[in-house]
């Protein structure tokens, strides 16, 4: 019980540090994750030697780790997760061969976090989707395809391009200076050098002020993390079960 309230406890400040970096600066060192991550490896390595595993449980642990490692990849690759997204449900992973004080979990902590995670990060779309809906946004997109214009109203909001230029972490769909509307964004690109782009194309009278710009949101995915590892920990994986069940 001690090692579980111990390793929860780390896991929660390892999680809430990297949230604050998160929303602040949108980049996280990998050191930092070496930090929080080989205490809680040694926690849990503790605990297993201590408990003397059944074959199932490291069955299930090892395939965690290889299944998260499945999953956020192809996440990191679609530029829908970044680096330290990966490395913070790896580290979960590597130190959570059980979930917290939950006896009758059938999915490992990790796969339940990333799932409860996707859940939480799929409300930013359906809300954008909404707001477009209401304001009739979708009027201003003209120059391109229906289908398009769907993805579009899912993944941004139109924002005058000089309120734009002084937005942190928005990053423009459409891009004035080459005329091309992109459908999604590199989470490696700097932001501000793209704002600075509309900024001089302004400046030179080329680009109204009040021109919408289609942008999207640079959403910081460590505090969703953060909540869905908070989820486990309360309802283990009752959630998850209750979906499934539900389809």
């Amino acid at each position: 019980m001690i090692t579980e309230i111990l390793r929860a406890l780390l896991t929660i400040a390892m999680l809430l540090h990297a949230s604050i970096k998160d929303i602040k600066t949108r980049e996280i060192e990998p050191k930092y994750w070496i930090f929080y991550g080989v205490p809680l490896i040694v926690i849990a390595i503790a605990e297993l030697l201590a408990s003397s595993p059944s074959k199932m449980l490291l069955t299930v642990y090892v395939i965690s780790i290889i299944a998260v490692i499945a999953m956020t990849i192809p996440l990191f690759l679609a530029n829908m997760f970044g680096g330290a997204d990966v490395f913070a449900l790896l580290v979960i992973a590597l130190s959570h061969p059980t979930v917290p004080f939950k006896s009758n979990t059938v999915f490992p902590v990790s796969i339940i976090v990333l799932l409860y995670s996707l859940l939480l990060l799929i409300g930013l779309p359906i809300a954008f989707f909404l707001y477009n809906l209401v304001k009739r946004n979708y009027l201003t997109l003209n120059k391109i395809s229906l289908p398009r214009k769907i993805a579009a109203m899912f993944l941004g909001i139109p924002i005058r391009a000089g309120e734009l230029i002084n937005k942190r972490f928005w990053y423009p769909l459409y891009r004035p200076w080459s005329n091309e509307f992109k459908l999604s964004f590199d989470i490696e690109e700097d932001d501000a050098e793209l704002r600075e782009k509309i900024r001089d194309l302004i400046e030179k009278g080329e680009l109204s002020s009040h021109e919408p710009i289609w942008s999207t949101y640079g959403i910081p995915t460590i505090p969703f993390i953060l909540v869905g590892y908070l989820l486990t920990l309360i309802t283990g994986d009752a959630l998850i079960k209750l979906l499934f069940n539900s389809l």
